[in-house]
Parts: C-alpha cells; sequence; structure tokens
C-alpha cells in the first residue's frame, strides 16, 4: 500500500465500503473499479469519458453492470472493513498494476496504472466487463499519456496536484477531440500565424487583437482542433492546449496569499509537463491585476519569469483598447508576447460561417434554417447591433432566432392542452372501471 498514491488509497476505501454494503467479505477487483468510478471528479471517468466520447453515459452503464454482478453473489451478514481480505484477482490486479506505474515511469502507482491492470486477464471478469464495453486497453493508455503530457507519478499526492490544473483550466483539445466544439470557418490566415509564432524558438507567446465578438477565441479553438486532426507540424503534435479559468482561481481566494498558491500550483504544474501544455489565457489584461487585491503579486509578474525563460507558452487574446492600456504599459510583459491582429470578418464570410454553423443549430433547435435566414442574420446584425462585431452577434441573432421559432412550433394552445387533459381523465376512468369488473 506505500507504493500506493492517495487518490488510489482513497479509490480502494470507496470500494470496501461498498463491499461491506453489499455483504461481501473479499475486496475484488470489481470493488476497485467501483471505488474509482464513485471517487469525487473521478479521473478514471473523465478518462473513458475523453476516450470514448460519444457515450456520454458509458461511465454510469458500466457502475450498473457492477453492481448487478454482485446480486448473485453469496452473501455473508456482518461483514465489515476490519474482516476484509483480498482476493487472488485483486492480489494479481496489484502485480499488474505495479508493472503498468514502472512501464509510464512512476515511483508510485496511480489511477491510471490501476485501470490499465483492470484489462489483464489475470484480474478475473472485470476485463471481460470493460470488452463488453468496447474499452481497449490501447486507447486508454493512448489518452493517459496525451492526458499526462510527459508528466510522472513521483509523489503520492502527484494526482491532486493534476486535479489543479484540472480544476481551473479547460482542455480545448480535450473538447475538440470529444467534438464538442463548433466547426471553425475561415480564419486560415490567423491560425496559421498562431502556428507560426508557437513553432519559434523564442517570442513564442502569440496574443490575439481584436474588438469582442471578431471570434479570437474560436481561433483558438480551431488550432485546438487542428492538433487533434494532426495538421500542424511535429513540434505541435500530442501538445494540449487549456484555456485559463481566472475566474475559478480568484473565487473564494480571500485571504493573502491563496490566488498566488492556486496560480503557483497551476504553473508549476504547466511546467512539469515540459512543453506539453500550452496555456490559453482569453482576455490576458485580466492577469495585469488580478491576485493584486488579495495583498499579494498579480498574475502576470508570477508568469513573466517562466514565459521569459521558455518554461511556459501562452496564447492570449484581448481588445486593443486593454492591450494598450494594459499590456503595452508593461514592457516586460509586451516583450514575451507576438501581437496578431484579427479583423472583423465582411457579411460575406459572415454567411459563410453561419453556413458552417448551421447543422448544429438546426440540430439543437430542431428545426431548418434557409439560406435566406442566415444571409439576413449576417445583414441585419450588422446593420442594427452596434456595440458587437460580427460574427458574434450574427450567431446570436440566428441563435435567438432559433429559439424563438422552436418555442412557437412547440407551444400547445390552451385548448388543445385542455382536451388532452379530459382525454388522458376518460382512459384512467375507463382504467379503473375494467379493473373493478
Amino acid at each position: 500500500i506505500r507504493y500506493f498514491t492517495d487518490k488510489v488509497i482513497e479509490a480502494l476505501n470507496t470500494g470496501s465500503v461498498e463491499m461491506v454494503n453489499l455483504h461481501q467479505n473479499l475486496l475484488t477487483p470489481d470493488f476497485i473499479l467501483i471505488g474509482m468510478l464513485e471517487q469525487e471528479a473521478s479521473m478514471t471517468i473523465k478518462l473513458i469519458e475523453t476516450s470514448y466520447p460519444k457515450n456520454k453515459d458509458l461511465s454510469n452503464q458500466i457502475l450498473e453492470k457492477l453492481f448487478a454482478t454482485q446480486e448473485n453473489q453469496t452473501k455473508f451478514e456482518g461483514s465489515t472493513i476490519q474482516q476484509i481480505q483480498s482476493s487472488a484477482e485483486t492480489e494479481a490486479c496489484f502485480e499488474v498494476a505495479l508493472q503498468e506505474s514502472k512501464k509510464l515511469g512512476d515511483k508510485f502507482i496511480g489511477l491510471d496504472a490501476m485501470f490499465l491492470a483492470l484489462f489483464d486477464k489475470r484480474v478475473g471478469h472485470v476485463s471481460d466487463i470493460l470488452a463488453e464495453f468496447g474499452l481497449k486497453y490501447s486507447k486508454i493508455l493512448e489518452d493517459i499519456e496525451i492526458m499526462r503530457g510527459g508528466r510522472n507519478i513521483d509523489e503520492k499526492d502527484a494526482e491532486g496536484k493534476l486535479d489543479v490544473i484540472n480544476q481551473y483550466t479547460t482542455d480545448l483539445t480535450d473538447l475538440a477531440r470529444r467534438g464538442d466544439l463548433d466547426p471553425v470557418i475561415g480564419r486560415e490566415k490567423e491560425i496559421h500565424r498562431i502556428i507560426q509564432i508557437l513553432s519559434r524558438r523564442k517570442k513564442n507567446n502569440p496574443v490575439l487583437i481584436g474588438e469582442p465578438g471578431v471570434g479570437k477565441t474560436v481561433i483558438v479553438e480551431g488550432l485546438a482542433q487542428r492538433m487533434v486532426k494532426a495538421e500542424v507540424p511535429n513540434s505541435l503534435m500530442n501538445k494540449r492546449v487549456k484555456m485559463l479559468e481566472m475566474s475559478e482561481i480568484i473565487a473564494g481566494a480571500k485571504m493573502r496569499g491563496e490566488f498566488e498558491e492556486r496560480m503557483k500550483a497551476v504553473k508549476d504544474e504547466i511546467i512539469s509537463a515540459h512543453g506539453n501544455i500550452i496555456l490559453f489565457i482569453d482576455e490576458l489584461h485580466t492577469i495585469v491585476s488580478a491576485g493584486a487585491g488579495a495583498g499579494g503579486v498579480d498574475a502576470s509578474n508570477m508568469l513573466k519569469a517562466a514565459l521569459s525563460k521558455g518554461q511556459l507558452q501562452c496564447i492570449g487574446s484581448t481588445t486593443l483598447d486593454e492591450y494598450k492600456k494594459h499590456i503595452e504599459e508593461d514592457k516586460a510583459l509586451a516583450r514575451r508576447f507576438q501581437p496578431i491582429l484579427v479583423q472583423e470578418p465582411s457579411i460575406e464570410e459572415t454567411i459563410d460561417i453561419l453556413t458552417g454553423l448551421k447543422p448544429k443549430y438546426e440540430q439543437h433547435h430542431s428545426i431548418n434554417f434557409q439560406n435566406e435566414t442566415l444571409q439576413a442574420a449576417a445583414k441585419l446584425s450588422e446593420k442594427h447591433i452596434t456595440d458587437r462585431a460580427l460574427p458574434d452577434k450574427a450567431v446570436d441573432l440566428l441563435d435567438e432566432a432559433g429559439s424563438a421559432k422552436h418555442l412557437m412550433l412547440s407551444h400547445i394552445p390552451p385548448v388543445i392542452r385542455k382536451l388532452e387533459n379530459h382525454q388522458n381523465e376518460l382512459a384512467q376512468k375507463q382504467k379503473k372501471f375494467f379493473t373493478d369488473q
């Protein structure tokens, strides 16, 4: 047990509790997997969802199957956690997990090594359950290596540190892999420029500058999609783009030093990934003052040294006004970034973007958009909405129109609803009449 991480021990404890609740007296691999799937913010569930994104409920289905197999087992009343013994299959599972952890270059056995061990035939029918649901060892191993980004588990609490970066960032490459990002239409020049800057040896941190709504974040999402499709140079292959959630880091950080601890934890984890994580900071100007109000240094000062040494690679986005006001004023910070101007697309380009997004919005609203509707959304939003830019305001208008139309079609007039209720009442009375006969 001394070679298990804190998270593995936590999963074993959870599995042991379930074992006692189900009146069993042997800790089998079934309960190990149950414990792993029932963990709060389960890394095992995240791994399954990453590897098999089309089935959102796959983890729950596996969990239900595991519990169902226990119903046919002999019950042992009065079993307690103190009486727990490991089955031969569990001992084999621990041995295989140790081998898997060594293959991964770890000093401790983590959840991912334990999960890989459950695919081995020596651990019993759990491997058959995983195969039954279509899970494959090779696919899980591939995604573990991608998610780790070159990091190893060399401390008992290493997975807790990994939780920190997952808590305060959103993995855009993970979303792209699962197909959760909208298609990116156009913006070839900007995406190419980002790739070019990221591939530089020095000053390799691009910052997208443009008015709100021109699609700066979408451009970074387009980069993430290309990385997943392997449409980038070898130097960017297998890297991940993680978007910093500054609001999450600031939230609740009232005590002096609390913000710095969170920011340092994220920074250290990215540095320990040895260049395999690219940090995306939307609204880059917010890092200049973030954290300073809590009595400490702001986030930009915490990142400058890592950026200058090339330990951390970053993509930023901001408006022209905010860039001049906050970034340019800080010469040391400005030197770390290469600006990319993002212009507002034309009406014609906006129509092309809407055409690309059309299937997603049609599916969401369960309606069809005519080409004339897309043209009207682009032209009318440009004419009447002056506080935002294309294509964002046109997309918003299309979404709003789709919502209104769907609501109109799904609305049932009161007279029809009244007749349906009356029909249901008659059906209930008829059923009761025949039951009483």
